[in-house]
């Protein structure tokens, strides 16, 4: 057993046994830590008649370094303190290895070859969420790590941007020190219908806000000072959409491209505004029919002169100069109760969408997703594969790259989509909580997070090459520094 932790922090490490024949009678399982790697707590819990897994967590007070030797598994008829009467072949010796490193790394930032600005939810304005930089697994090392939680983090200029139930907030990218905070969502007046954008020095978000002058609520277009975190500009969008289940419906965040940002809104109208100011230069409602609230919308992409958006059954190509609809693709089995999503413009031909069925719909199939190919250049769907996905597509080296419900990391061919192969973790590992697993690629490792972790995979190997205690959303900073951000807290990675 390796396992590697940070200095006066503890982690939960297990061990799992199964027996090779049902021991009949009573009997009683004790580990017995002699050097005092773990607190002294253990949980055992039974999987199965023959199967045990027992949990600890590492001891704070370990030393920076290297910790190296043995738990000691009893089974005893009697107290496993003393094990006067062992079953037969008790103890066992579990061999372990502890790296303990230093809390905090703070080496100087540089811009990492490759890297550029997380600037929007999944990374760029055509969602691609790859990184192509050179790093190795060999070198990662937190950086910092705060208590504080922070979702959906963004980076521009040496500092990092999120959001939670107290507002906004910008912090350090160096140290993790919080540089200003507005409070304006969640628990006060203004809630948040999008992820953030961050694009010279402006921080874009759709939010809910009141208008007074109508004495209704709206939703807007707000613009922040990324340096100062003052609001610049305010755009009305739309009426409030209807809230679903008493949760207001939520749509990935702007895009900005030459000069201007796109966004797509709860009820399917996709507009421009100018990157300045924020002043409305056209709007359009592209999608045939009108979408329902739990459409969640037409959030956009843009890339190689295409605005592309997906209704749940259709992708739709629009002209970002003047909003006209270029051409559609029909979703073979897409139907109006698949919920809008943003697609990923791999390339000037590729696009894929990850659409997951409304729990709002009647009967629904799934709660998972479908992921669906379209080829932009022959205007055709290109293959779906409709088991349960759970994250937006990622494609590296024509190998699309998805996670499954079942906690799984497939690799398909971008082709055809056959699956050509797939990971999974060593250890049982929660759901995320939340639909969509967060992805990314950084050189040949694909970062994937889970609910209470996070791990790199090398794409050659197909091992897992890293692996870090907490789960959340993920970005890659221009200097090569990996954000993990969710309610547990935010966790800045050196990747070289």
């Amino acid at each position: 057993m390796e396992v590697t932790n940070y200095e006066g922090e503890t982690r939960f490490i297990s061990i799992t046994a199964t027996a090779s024949r049902v021991v009949e009678g009573n009997f009683n399982i004790g580990i017995i830590d002699s050097k005092g790697i773990t607190t002294g707590t253990v949980d055992l819990m039974s999987t199965s008649q023959m199967s045990y897994v027992a949990k600890m967590q590492l001891a704070p007070s370990l030393a920076v370094g290297t910790h190296e030797g043995s738990l000691e598994v009893r089974v005893c008829r009697d107290s496993p303190l003393t094990c006067a009467q062992p079953i037969s072949g008790s103890p066992w010796q579990v061999p372990y290895k502890v790296s303990i490193r230093s809390a905090t790394n703070l080496t100087p930032l540089v811009p990492l070859p490759g890297a550029l600005e997380w600037s929007t939810s999944r990374g760029n304005s055509a969602r691609t969420a790859v990184v192509d930089a050179d790093v190795s697994a060999a070198n990662f090392n937190r950086r910092w790590a705060l208590r504080s939680g922070l979702s959906g983090a963004l980076s521009h200029s040496g500092r990092l941007f999120g959001w939670n139930n107290s507002g906004i907030a910008a912090y350090a990218e160096h140290d993790g020190s919080k540089i200003w905070g507005r409070g304006d969502g969640g628990s006060s007046e203004r809630d948040w219908h999008s992820g953030l954008t961050v694009s010279n020095g402006r921080l874009w978000v759709i939010a809910e806000d009141y208008d007074w002058t109508i004495s209704q609520l709206g939703s807007n277009l707000l613009a922040y000072d990324s340096k100062l975190g003052t609001l610049l500009s305010t755009t009305r969008l739309e009426p409030s959409p209807q809230k679903i289940d008493f949760e207001i419906p939520r749509v990935p965040s702007a895009v900005i491209d030459q000069g201007a940002v796109f966004s797509g809104t709860i009820s399917g109208t996709v507009r421009r505004h100018a990157e300045a100011d924020g002043k409305l230069s056209w709007s359009a409602m592209p999608s045939s029919e009108p979408l329902s609230p739990m459409q969640r919308g037409l959030p956009v992409s843009v890339a190689h002169g295409r605005l592309v958006g997906f209704d749940g059954r259709r992708l739709i190509a629009m002209d970002p100069a003047t909003g006209a609809t270029l051409f559609s693709i029909k979703a073979e089995g897409g139907t109006a109760n698949y919920q809008g999503a943003a697609p990923v413009l791999a390339s000037a031909d590729r696009a894929y969408v990850t659409s997951y069925f409304s729990h709002t719909a009647p009967n629904p199939v799934s709660a998972g997703g479908r992921l669906t190919a379209f080829d932009l250049s022959t205007r055709t769907q290109r293959w779906t594969r409709g088991e349960m996905i759970s994250s937006s597509a990622v494609e590296k080296d024509r190998t699309v790259y998805v996670v499954d419900s079942g906690n799984s990391l497939l690799a398909l061919d971008s082709a055809t989509g056959a699956e050509q192969w797939r990971w999974g973790p060593a250890q049982a590992r929660d759901a995320f909580p939340g639909k969509e697993y967060p992805l990314l690629i950084v050189g040949k490792y694909v970062f994937i997070s889970m609910g209470d972790a996070t791990y790199a995979v090398d794409s050659v190997s197909r091992k897992t090459a890293w692996e870090y205690p907490m789960g959340g959303s993920l970005a890659v900073t221009a200097n090569g520094t990996l954000v993990i951000s969710g309610i547990h807290g935010v966790v800045a990675v050196n990747l070289r």
